[in-house]
């Protein structure tokens, strides 16, 4: 299932609330890693992708001209843990 929308505190909220019940339930769930997602905790990330997180990461840092990693930084937040 795809939930995308428009970056929104309603959205946000919309977010934490189904997230928490998916969570809840015991229900396994992944969401897109680079999209705007203030929800997404390095916990929720490290839980959600494991040792792929840290692929992922050091993937990225290596294709990423150090001014774009910056900008994502700055966009995304850095999550390693």
């Amino acid at each position: 299932m795809e939930l995308d929308g428009v970056e929104s505190a309603i959205a946000r909220s919309f977010y934490q609330y189904f997230w928490n019940r998916l969570e809840e339930f015991s229900i396994a769930f992944t969401v897109h890693p680079d999209k705007i997602n203030p929800n997404l905790t390095a916990h929720r990330r490290k839980k959600m992708y494991g040792s792929n997180q840290d692929k992922w990461l050091n993937a990225r840092h290596e294709l990423l001209d150090p001014s774009v990693r910056k900008r994502v930084i700055m966009s995304y937040g850095e999550v390693r843990t």
